[in-house]
């Protein structure tokens, strides 16, 4: 799939969150997500998973994996699990997490270290907006 045919997968996705009903959509906000943000007093979030890196398809059992390894990294922020959908059903969900508090560089490290195309990262005042990672190919 070529780099706009991905860009277009993502931004037609929902991005749920464990514990909020709406879905986290690129360009928008979510009243739940601020609510939840204020509750954690964080500034700061980002949605991200360890599941098929470089939008390549891996095993059901390689996600997991992958997934564990980046949630060991996460218990110096509050952070819930969450799933990142597609809305036409071309693939399948893939476990996410919703980390609070976690700065842009933090972050982008985290998506460069798991290979992932894209994030989703958003601040208190602001929308969810779609990180793309221009650095891999």
């Amino acid at each position: 799939m070529n780099h706009k045919a991905l860009k277009a997968a993502y931004l037609d996705s929902n991005y749920y969150v464990e514990g909020i009903n709406q879905p986290i959509l690129i360009g928008e906000n979510n009243d739940e997500i601020i609510e939840l943000l204020i509750e954690k007093r964080a500034k700061s979030w980002a949605f991200i998973t360890a599941y098929n890196p470089m939008s390549e398809q891996y095993t059901d059992d390689q996600n997991i994996a992958l997934n564990k390894l980046l949630e060991a990294e996460l218990p110096a922020y509050n952070y819930c699990k969450g799933v990142g959908t597609s809305r036409s059903g071309d693939w399948p969900g893939e476990d996410s997490f919703f980390i609070m508090g976690i700065t842009f560089s933090d972050a982008e490290r985290l998506m460069t270290k798991y290979r992932q195309r894209a994030i989703v990262f958003g601040g208190i005042e602001g929308v969810a907006e779609l990180v793309v990672n221009v650095d891999e190919k």
